[in-house]
């Protein structure tokens, strides 16, 4: 289950990169 733990995790640092990318792109 750690691998599913890994991949969830790698998600949710993707989500928030694009939401932050796109919350500085327009304010």
């Amino acid at each position: 289950m750690a691998r599913g733990s890994v991949i969830l995790l790698a998600w949710l640092l993707l989500v928030a990169t694009l939401s932050a990318t796109l919350g500085l792109g327009m304010p």
